[in-house]
Formats: C-alpha cells, structure tokens, sequence
C-alpha cells in the first residue's frame, strides 16, 4: 500500500478491507465477471447479478483511501513526507496556484479511490 503504515495481522480494519478486496477479486471486479459479459443485467438486475454487492464494496474500498487521505492531511509533516500519499498531498499544495497543474483535490480522489 501507499499509505507507508503498519498494520498488525490481526487488526480488524485491514482484516474487512482484505476480505473486500478478495469480494471484489472473486466477483471479476469492476466491470468484469457476469455483468461485464451482460452490462443490462446491471440495470434490470443488480442484486441478482452481483453488481450492487460490487458497487458496495468498491464504495467501502474508496471509504478507506478517503479516510486515510484524510488523515495524512491533518498529521502531514510537509519536511518529512513518510509515503506516497504525503509526497503527492505536497506537490498538490506546491501547485495549487499554477492553472495548468494536473495535481488537483479531484486528481488525488482518482488516484486513490477511482471514484
């Protein structure tokens, strides 16, 4: 992860998130599985399909890298980057003022939560 932080094997965060992201794997994942073979079925059929459970766990998935961004943003030591996060976080500041920068708050949502 990109988040530069230890997590213990028992901690019950990382434990739901693994388990997501194992929903989302078995389920084809975004645009894969059933649903990718039968786009209408999402819409005719969401529950039956699996799509809703998909876009439920994806919303839970991006919930957390929100919810981590959110919290470099409050402990960000802008002299001591600790990850990636931070290191980006800082260079969307330094350009913050420049008109042609792509390093904006809706480019760091994609980047983490493809949202």
């Amino acid at each position: 992860m990109t988040a530069g932080a230890r997590y213990s094997r028992d901690d019950a965060e990382v434990l739901t998130l693994l388990e997501k992201l194992r929903l989302l794997f078995r389920s084809g994942g975004p645009g894969g599985g059933i649903v990718g073979a039968f786009p209408f079925l999402m819409k005719i059929a969401p529950v039956l399909s699996g799509y809703a459970k998909m876009l439920a766990t994806v919303s839970d998935l991006q919930e957390f890298f929100k919810k981590t961004i959110r919290e470099h943003k409050k402990t960000m030591d802008e002299n001591n980057a600790r990850d990636l996060i931070d290191v980006y976080l800082k260079e969307t500041k330094l350009q913050s003022n420049n008109p042609d920068s792509t390093f904006t708050g809706y480019t760091t949502q994609k980047l983490y939560c493809q949202n």
